[in-house]
């Protein structure tokens, strides 16, 4: 019998003469139709809780009235059927006096700190909680280090817009506690049609899908990936060509459909979820938002900053990781390496946690108290750097000549040592840097029409002692000179001659290497730095005039 006021399960199945009927999980039922046809024609559509006119088929039915009550699932022939009817959703035709079921179901929910509350199925709710609040109904203020998602959540960004329009790569680490749910997706349109690029679980295998406007590339990785474990995926498009790699394994190649090979994208940027799936293109296949962790995800190079770069967010709580219990002292940064994590440490303080102070500290005066580190010569980790804002150095910097003398001893070949340029980088930005490739010492510089490399092939100086670099420019034409041994010439393309760089300068590495180098270096500077001195007359003060810096240590005796 029926259970009134609770949810039933109706199972009706017919092949040939042969039918069954089952509720819930009582027996099957079972009938033959009469006469010797086997095959079933309808010709009128298909009605759902009641028909137009229920007395013209009272008699063949059995039933007088339409049904009172709630219907969550219906599905014919494995194809589950969508009971709204909308513009772009739904594959209702019309209706009528059908009401929402859970109309009610919020009536007595209170969500605190600007949370919604939303109909989570037809019988329960879940609250809706904005960046920042976390718990059942939003009661718990948070400060997020490694987002969760809860199957409600979502990330909001500004969208790729045109800068994917030939080629994009990400790159993401995420922990799964469930088997489906989209991890990355941008569009074209809310109509569910156009342009796309998506990532997502399904049945737990990573399925990356893009459409390019004539039909999707669907590229699946070869095996499912384990839950409640962290994986690494990167996935690629360059034209209609896709490429896909979780973790080691090999990759997987698709191509997508039709003539177009240009990815047109208009909206925003969606990680762990959507605002409304009811926007999401047909072709991604993804009604479900993510549950898990996502530590991070990097786009054509550049680090998404997941809470400072978000425009909005719901139900993002903390993940169960290390960095959620704040380690890093001092002032330190978390940085997230699946199960571990690093320490990035300000300067003056060093070790795992960032807890010892590596740096006695002793008050001058010149017009104001101020604060100086007694490091007298820094050493750089290839993940340091000390950045400098001061107008005597950014005044040397710019304009038609620059003269700059380093002294440094170099413990690995490869790394930048000084780097002035825009805050964003472009193809044909100005810059001007002093680096290492395999060894030997480089200078390079784009004036705005072309770049030149300068390279010092005399001698490696990655021997571990001490090296003096002079580097000058005039106008287009650059000169390298390495403790003072041969002169190495070289002259910038086109017609500029002026070099104008942004409002910061970079000694012994940047934040972000490879995404602010435009990919020109890869790690920063490993050994130790003496003396700059800019313009032939003004010697830098490495550590008093740094207005910020990470991961400097103090130099070692050689």
């Amino acid at each position: 019998m029926v259970a009134l006021g609770e949810w039933n399960t109706l199972t009706v199945h017919r092949s040939g003469w042969n039918g069954w009927v089952q509720l819930n999980d009582g027996p099957q039922v079972s009938g033959r139709s009469k006469g010797a046809l086997t095959r079933i024609t309808f010709r009128q559509d298909l009605y759902l809780g009641g028909y137009r006119n229920t007395s013209l088929i009272g008699r063949r039915t059995g039933m007088k009235w339409g049904f009172v009550g709630c219907v969550r699932s219906l599905i014919v022939n494995n194809k589950r059927l969508d009971m709204r009817k909308g513009t772009f959703v739904g594959d209702a035709i019309r209706g009528i006096d059908v009401a929402e079921c859970s109309s009610h179901i919020c009536d007595t929910v209170k969500c605190q700190n600007g949370g919604t509350c939303v109909a989570d199925s037809a019988d329960t709710s879940v609250c809706l909680c904005p960046l920042g609040t976390a718990g059942d109904a939003c009661e718990v203020k948070v400060d997020i280090y490694v987002p969760s998602f809860s199957g409600s959540s979502y990330l909001q960004f500004i969208g790729l817009r045109r800068t994917v329009l030939s080629y994009a790569e990400v790159e993401m680490v995420f922990k799964p506690t469930d088997k489906d749910g989209m991890l990355f997706y941008n569009g074209y349109t809310t109509d569910r049609t156009g342009d796309f690029i998506s990532l997502g679980l399904v049945n737990g295998y990573v399925e990356f899908r893009f459409d390019l406007g004539t039909g999707p590339a669907v590229i699946r990785s070869r095996r499912p990936v384990s839950l409640n474990e962290w994986h690494e995926v990167r996935f690629s498009r360059t034209g209609r060509n896709g490429n896909l790699r979780v973790d080691k394994s090999a990759a997987v190649e698709g191509m997508a459909k039709g003539a177009y090979n240009q990815l047109t994208l208009t909206l925003d940027l969606f990680i762990g979820g959507h605002r409304n799936f009811d926007e999401v293109a047909k072709n991604a296949r993804l009604t479900k938002a993510f549950k898990g962790c996502i530590q991070k995800v990097i786009i054509n190079e550049k680090p998404l900053k997941m809470l400072d770069d978000a425009l909005t967010g719901v139900n993002i709580d903390n993940c169960n990781h290390p960095c959620s219990g704040q380690p890093c002292l001092n002032g330190g940064r978390c940085l997230p390496m699946k199960d571990t994590y690093k320490c990035s440490c300000p300067i003056g303080f060093d070790n795992s946690n960032c807890e010892d102070r590596i740096a006695r500290y002793r008050y001058r005066y010149r017009f104001r108290r101020e604060l100086r580190s007694a490091i007298e010569v820094p050493m750089f980790t290839g993940h340091s750097y000390l950045k400098y804002t001061n107008p005597y150095m950014l005044q040397r910097m710019k304009g038609s000549t620059n003269d700059l003398l380093l002294k440094v001893r170099v413990t690995k070949p490869d790394g930048v040592i000084f780097w002035a340029g825009e805050k964003e980088m472009t193809t044909m930005g100005d810059y001007l840097a002093v680096g290492l490739s395999g060894g030997f010492v480089h200078l390079r510089y784009n004036l705005g029409s072309g770049e030149v490399i300068i390279s010092y092939n005399g001698s490696k100086v990655n021997d571990h002692r001490w090296h003096r670099i002079h580097v000058r420019r005039d106008e287009r034409v650059g000169s390298l000179e390495v403790d003072g041994m041969t002169l190495v010439e070289g002259k910038s393309p086109g017609s500029l001659k002026q070099l104008n760089t942004g409002d910061e300068i970079y000694i012994g590495g940047l934040p972000d290497v490879v995404h602010a180098s435009l990919k020109k270096y890869e790690s920063g500077f490993i050994g130790c730095i003496a003396e700059v001195t800019m313009g032939t007359d003004y010697r830098v003060d490495l550590i008093g005039e740094a207005s910020d810096g990470q991961n400097v240590q103090p130099c070692s005796p050689a």
